[in-house]
Formats: C-alpha cells, structure tokens, sequence
C-alpha cells in the first residue's frame, strides 16, 4: 500500500508507465556480483566527474582572446 489507499491495477500502469523495462530485464540478467561490479564502477565514474569538477571550478577563470574583445567592444560602445 501506499499512502492510505490500496495500488490498484490503473496507479501501478500509471507509475509504470515511464519505466525502461528493458533496462531492468538486462540488469535481472546479470549475476548479483557482476551488478556489485557495474554499480562500483558507475561510481567511481561519478567520484571522477565530482573530481573534474571540483578541479575545473577551483583553477582560476579564463577568457578567451574572442571573449576579451568582445567585451572591450561592448564597453567601448555603450550606445549599441
């Protein structure tokens, strides 16, 4: 049950409605080791992009050459 009434046949298709199930099937294919294994590696995937992140948000801003032009022609020409 959730909530205080009972899951009728209409609100589980509704729910599921959205779901890959092809996705699950694959998954249910696999071992319970090898779903261990596809689970540590997806997130040492997510540790590296955090990592990435981190590391690109802490190294000082950069502008392109473009970039720096761009604004010294909208600063020089207020009026545009």
């Amino acid at each position: 049950m959730i909530g205080s009434g009972m899951m009728t046949a209409a609100k589980i298709d509704a729910y599921s409605r959205d779901i890959d199930r092809t996705l699950l099937h694959e998954n249910l294919k696999l071992t319970p080791a090898q779903r261990l294994e596809k689970f540590v590696s997806f997130s040492r995937f997510i540790r590296n992009c955090d990592a990435r992140v981190k590391k690109r948000d802490a190294a000082p801003a950069r502008t392109s050459i473009r970039g720096e032009r761009a604004v010294r022609e909208a600063l020089a020409s207020p009026g545009k």
